[in-house]
């Protein structure tokens, strides 16, 4: 769902991934009575996908120790993880260990208190 906000916000092109077939039906046909032309729904696990972009944004869908590696390979070169994390965010980085190549932030959720919000970007090697 983050992602059908993000398109009716105005972003030009979502790829929306959703294994259980009834729900991609449900997120095309919200999306276009919604109006939003730039929304492919891809109904297959995310370890099938084989996309290169900016953003990867997911929210409920696995612990990070699970989520980034298979989110990583989906990211351009400086892209980004959002995810919406619950309180236990700090427990998941710590279990995450060491990320390489991306940097971390964590900003407070407006919806909820004890939410944040994690991106992890990936930064570009400096070796030659």
């Amino acid at each position: 769902l983050p992602g059908l906000v993000l398109a009716a916000m105005g972003v030009p092109e979502v790829h929306l991934v959703e294994s259980d077939r009834r729900k991609a039906q449900f997120l095309r046909e919200a999306a276009r009575r919604m109006g939003l032309a730039g929304v492919t729904v891809h109904p297959v696990r995310i370890e099938t996908l084989s996309l290169a972009v900016d953003v990867v944004t997911a929210r409920a869908l696995a612990p990070l120790v699970q989520l980034v590696p298979l989110a990583r390979p989906l990211l351009r070169a400086g892209g980004r993880l959002v995810l919406l994390k619950g309180r236990g965010v700090d427990a998941e980085l710590t279990a995450l260990g060491e990320v390489g190549t991306m940097r971390v932030e964590l900003h407070p959720s407006l919806a909820d208190p004890e939410g944040r919000v994690l991106v992890l970007q990936e930064v570009a090697s400096s070796a030659p």
